[in-house]
């Protein structure tokens, strides 16, 4: 079929593939041309962060929530895989060595968690060394990453919450994020922590 150009300015006879390679340049793609499901798999559809700068403390014994570690993201393309990836800096004192846990949450559920029973189960294990009266342990602060490609469950449109939660094994300790346990002044440093999920193309 002989290739038309009409009045109209549509073009007719014009066969899947029959433009010459390098033709059509990103600039002459509409937006919104190339939608999620185009992309090959593994493919990084959306990328979404949240930074903390401040510090916070726990004493709990139990896992809560860390104070602004918890991140929310809404998928654009079905059955996308996750990537979360975290960065925590901790430091501890009290009287005894600190045991502290870190968790990996979506919603209400742990995930990333060992399976060995009789545990607690945790992404990230750090133990605080030395005792309450001792430089090292108050001066110390340890910066722990965490990374998993989590494959939930969802339908288009719902939210998907990641947080991290925190405990300490000892009743007679307190975590920090981003700081050292020892008290703030100028000689010692203020420390970040961020968790970013990227989503990628199943």
């Amino acid at each position: 079929m002989a290739i038309t150009i009409n009045g109209t300015g549509s073009i007719t006879g014009l066969t899947a593939g029959g433009l010459p390679d390098g033709s059509v340049t990103s600039a002459d793609l509409a937006a919104g041309a190339i939608t999620s499901g185009a992309l090959p798999a593994g493919s990084i559809l959306q990328v979404v962060q949240t930074v903390k700068r401040d510090v916070t403390s726990t004493t709990a014994t139990s896992y809560e929530d860390i104070s602004g570690m918890s991140r929310t993201i809404t998928p654009v393309a079905a059955d996308s895989n996750i990537l979360v990836q975290a960065m925590v800096t901790l430091g501890a004192d009290g009287t005894y060595a600190a045991n502290s846990y870190i968790q990996l949450v979506r919603g209400s559920t742990a995930i990333f968690s060992g399976t060995e029973t009789g545990r607690i189960q945790t992404t990230i294990s750090m133990m605080a060394y030395g005792t309450g009266s001792g430089a090292d342990f108050h001066y110390s602060t340890l910066t722990e990453p965490i990374t998993f490609l989590d494959d939930p469950t969802y339908t288009l449109g719902d939210e998907l919450t990641y947080k991290l939660q925190w405990a300490d094994s000892s009743s007679s300790s307190t975590l920090y994020l981003n700081r050292s346990a020892a008290s703030d002044n100028s000689a010692r440093p203020s420390a970040v922590s961020s968790i970013i999920l990227m989503e990628v193309a199943a």
